[in-house]
């Protein structure tokens, strides 16, 4: 929490929580792309593969490998793969051409790189967003977790620094995805929880208040590459407070995300 004295206002600091589980998510993410650093050698079991200049079909083709030929597979972008041939040529070949190739000693190679199946089929996501809540700058979290095909339970944490008062929110609900399968997939979302308001200082005249509301969302994800995806999305709260006055609060919010 941040406060003011009557003189001068305090050195804002990021709130601890949020920064700790920012680093987890960069910790998890880099991990995953650490592990893929590693070259893998394959054997072509198709035909022929068109080896591109570039990661994507506007590039032109410039060599083609034949069935049997040796490649390293050296990274992914999207849905391309970047290759090394025995003799030193560097290419690109769609991810899709290759699902079926095997190891040096014959055996099933499993590529684990994720593609549009994966992200239509991904289970878990935690993300990391940035916004503004009722006009104030706000940090968030959320994890999910999708127990069908279009539904997820979500989970949320939101912190939003004002200059006289901080709000915490906390809330759960479920988000449904009409189009799980598109790059850009919409979702909505309908959840409850709690807020806590409280001043910053003796000179706010905010009150410290702690109350229910319930939020009806919308926004989208893009599928940026492997696991990561941008997430945008707009909120709209109607607080529940004892008195009979409900406030109706907007959010928008920008942020990360990865999925397992």
């Amino acid at each position: 929490m941040i406060y003011l004295s009557s003189t001068a206002r305090k050195k804002e600091r990021p709130p601890p929580l949020l920064t700790y589980l920012f680093a987890l998510i960069v910790l998890l993410t880099s991990s995953y792309a650490n592990a893929k650093k590693e070259a893998l050698r394959v054997v072509v079991t198709e035909t022929y593969l068109n080896m591109h200049t570039g990661p994507s079909r506007g590039h032109p083709v410039f060599h083609v490998l034949e069935k049997g030929e040796v490649i390293t597979l050296l990274k992914s972008k999207t849905d391309w793969i970047k290759v090394e041939t025995e003799k030193g040529l560097l290419g690109w070949i769609h991810r899709r051409h290759i699902d079926t190739t095997v190891g040096i000693n014959g055996e099933l190679v499993d590529l684990g790189i994720p593609d549009r199946d994966d992200f239509a089929n991904r289970q878990w996501e935690l993300g990391f967003t940035v916004g503004e809540f009722d006009n104030i700058d706000s940090l968030g979290v959320n994890l999910s977790w999708r127990f069908t095909k279009n539904l997820a339970a979500e989970l949320r944490y939101t912190q939003a620094t004002g200059r006289f008062s901080n709000s915490k929110l906390v809330s759960w609900g479920l988000v449904h995805y009409p189009f799980p399968e598109w790059r850009f997939s919409p979702f909505f979302t309908l959840a409850n929880g709690q807020v806590d308001i409280s001043p910053n200082s003796d000179l706010s005249q905010a009150q410290d208040t702690d109350d229910n509301f319930f939020m009806v969302g919308i926004g989208g994800h893009y599928h940026l590459l492997h696991r990561f995806l941008i997430r945008l999305e707009y909120n709209d709260y109607t607080t529940l407070p004892d008195r009979n006055e409900n406030e109706n609060i907007q959010e928008w919010k920008i942020g990360f995300s990865a999925f397992f």
